[in-house]
């Protein structure tokens, strides 16, 4: 650009002083009436993008025993994509896998906020108190728990033997992967329990079969999420 020679403040002057339009537009995609009866508290009238409600349809659409990729931008509501099938589909437990705990207790915070369930965790992590988490394994048990937001290793260790009855009694209903390109990235060294996610899919998928052969229950969904499709 002719500017670049235009001494020591030359760029950010010419920058600073260039014009700057910041985008106002706002979804038009109408919400889709479920989403407020799931969420009451919940702050949303419309989807992000047609995308976003085509990806939330299609998970609620989707076939027993289905696996749907979903690839959204961050911030596009791909939590949204998950969560509303996963309470739409109670009773019965999701699974959802997050790669922190930061996440977890993210995830954890707007769960409460949209649905009005304050006192009610979601978040199974080695910083979640030994009593609550006894109580999020007892409630899975029960099946009363409609979501659990867990790292990969809680996944295929403390968690599992919850997981595994619950899809027995075909009370489990999604089992979601948020940030699922981390399974490649991140499993083969750094965090082989993102690999073994897959056998542990497997082996539910395999237990949910074997517990009702003529095929009453319905076989649990699995949603893998991301922003980046490599």
């Amino acid at each position: 650009p002719y500017w670049l020679d235009g001494g020591g403040l030359g760029v950010d002057s010419v920058v600073a002083g260039a014009p700057h339009r910041r985008s106002e537009r706002k979804s038009e995609v109408p919400i889709d009436p479920f989403i407020p009866v799931i969420f009451p508290d919940s702050v949303h009238t419309t989807y992000s993008s047609k995308a976003h409600r085509d990806a939330v349809r299609k998970v609620v659409a989707s076939q027993p025993g289905a696996t749907v990729v979903v690839n959204l931008p961050t911030g596009s509501g791909k939590s949204t994509v998950a969560l509303a099938p996963a309470f739409l589909h109670a009773p019965g437990t999701s699974v959802f896998v997050v790669p922190t705990i930061a996440l977890a207790i993210d995830q954890e915070r707007r769960v409460r906020e949209e649905t009005g369930r304050t006192d009610e965790c979601f978040a199974f992590t080695s910083d979640t108190p030994l009593d609550v988490r006894k109580g999020i394994l007892a409630d899975i048990f029960a099946g009363h728990k409609t979501v659990v937001f867990v790292a990969p290793e809680a996944a295929t260790h403390s968690l599992a033997p919850a997981l595994f009855t619950a899809a027995r009694l075909g009370a489990l209903k999604y089992f979601i992967v948020d940030e699922a390109h981390l399974v490649d990235q991140w499993g083969t060294q750094f965090r082989p329990e993102y690999q073994a996610l897959a056998g542990l899919r497997s082996e539910l998928l395999k237990v949910q079969r074997e517990a009702d052969p003529k095929g009453e229950t319905q076989l649990f969904r699995t949603v893998l999420m991301t922003a980046t499709m490599g």
